[in-house]
């Protein structure tokens, strides 16, 4: 995803035909009674269901729910986990590593 000058995201889609182009969200939005489960996961994994573009992807989360606080921090089988507590109470053991992976794909 990216950001235009105006502030608003935009996705790279690639289509059936194997084409890609940037769409803006709102585009998206006008196209699709419901997104594709694509761009759901895509957006919630990469935080950007707060921004004001992005919000109407919302209703269309089963289950979403949004991290609160890490409440704290372990070594399992050599690999460093945080425990992430969400908003609706959850609490769910991540890899660091898993984390910075996902972050590097913004």
């Amino acid at each position: 995803h990216k950001k235009t000058k105006g502030g608003l995201t935009k996705f790279l889609i690639r289509w059936e035909d194997k084409t890609e182009s940037w769409e803006n969200i709102s585009k998206i939005h006008n196209m699709f009674s419901e997104p594709p489960e694509s761009i759901l996961d895509y957006a919630s994994g990469h935080d950007l269901l707060n921004h004001r573009d992005c919000q109407w992807l919302k209703q269309f989360m089963t289950g979403s729910s949004t991290l609160v606080e890490v409440i704290g921090h372990r070594d399992y089988q050599g690999n460093i986990e945080v425990c992430c507590r969400f908003d609706n109470g959850d609490e769910e053991w991540t890899s660091v590593k898993e984390i910075l992976r996902d972050g590097d794909k913004d």
